[in-house]
């Protein structure tokens, strides 16, 4: 994995990799949904993010009903849509973050765990970072390096750091 990260990724950091990952048309829909957010239009944010997400393909938040759980790995996707249906979405993207490691963290549990033995071993608890340097070897180069620097740029930080002066009086 990277060298450790002590501050959080940049927005111009996240605007490359979100570019380099994904295409232009992400980063207009990123800057989209926060006019939209600003406007405090929870429905269009939400209308927005969940048609550039079908355009992804597989199973995404667009595919999820609003207020119904999905099994498995995919139950963070339903966690996800709630916040986005919420007013003032920016003061839960910490949750959303951490919803969505949650569903990486549970993916590369299902790469790692083949045998019983590795689950007994190793619990249920192993942290994004962790997981991937143990998938490194059933993930595509350009993917470990994604998950490498995202793990401490935006899960980590999400996780780990607070700005307690801003909760303040």
């Amino acid at each position: 994995m990277s060298e450790k990260r002590a501050q959080k990724a940049s927005r111009t950091e996240l605007s490359g990799h979100l570019r380099n990952t994904l295409g232009d048309q992400a980063v207009v829909v990123v800057e989209k949904v926060e006019e939209l957010s600003v406007e405090n239009l929870p429905d269009k944010v939400r209308a927005t993010l969940e048609a550039f997400d079908e355009t992804l393909g597989g199973i995404g938040i667009y595919r999820v009903p609003i207020g119904r759980k999905p099994a498995g790995v995919y139950r963070s996707f339903g966690y996800v849509k709630v916040y986005f249906s919420r007013p003032g979405v920016d003061e839960h993207t910490r949750f959303i973050i951490q919803t969505s490691i949650v569903y990486l963290e549970e993916l590369l549990k299902k790469i790692v765990r083949m045998k019983l033995w590795d689950f007994i071993k190793n619990g249920d608890d192993s942290p994004l970072g962790n997981l991937v340097n143990q998938a490194k070897g059933q993930l595509t180069k350009e993917l470990y390096t994604d998950l490498s620097w995202m793990s401490p740029a935006i899960g980590n930080f999400a996780k780990h750091h607070y700005n307690m002066e801003r909760e303040e009086g």
